[in-house]
């Protein structure tokens, strides 16, 4: 029996495709025939149709189909994880006591620092709606809605406040871990 991969290799596979995916961002694959054979084709950036593949006369079906809707199943995973993701972390606030009560720690420039970091730029793209997260400021503006917050200071201030991001915190490390 073949052991599991461990889950920092898994976790690097699953940046390394997220990866692949964000560069693909807007590329469609499709399929042409030339009678003999079947060529996958992808539209690049400036509206380049290119060949990526061909498959002989001996290639069944069903073998071109998982090949020719690879993108489309990889995009396909990584919203199902992020939805999975976020149910995770819906139920976990369910079982979360209900008081609140603020902790010590500057919660705001901690948020700050984080918002700074690539990885954690990549984790607010799968978070809530409004499209890429490339800079600091972007993450800023995706954190505050996640957060329903006006200023990170809110985060040391309201208890409420600091639930949502010591749990989105806590979101994204599990999410670092894979």
């Amino acid at each position: 029996m073949t052991p599991l991969p461990s889950l920092e290799r898994d976790k690097a596979a699953f940046a390394r495709l997220a990866d692949i995916a964000e560069r693909m961002q807007g590329r469609q694959w499709g399929m042409s025939s030339d009678g003999e054979r079947v060529h996958l084709t992808t539209t690049r950036g400036g509206g380049e149709e290119v060949t990526i593949g061909t498959f002989t006369a001996d290639a069944l079906s069903d073998e071109i189909d998982l090949i020719a809707g690879a993108l489309d199943d990889l995009l396909c995973f990584i919203r199902l994880r992020a939805r999975a993701v976020e149910e995770f972390r819906e139920l976990r606030r369910q079982l979360a006591p209900g008081d609140r009560v603020l902790r010590d720690g500057d919660f705001a420039a901690n948020a700050a620092m984080l918002c700074a970091e690539r990885p954690f730029q990549r984790f607010l793209e799968e978070r809530g709606e409004g499209g890429p997260v490339r800079d600091k400021d972007a993450a800023d503006a995706r954190l505050k809605v996640l957060l329903n917050i006006a200023s990170k200071r809110q985060l040391n201030d309201e208890p409420e406040a600091q639930a949502r991001w010591v749990s989105l915190r806590g979101d994204y490390h599990i999410w670092m871990r894979g």
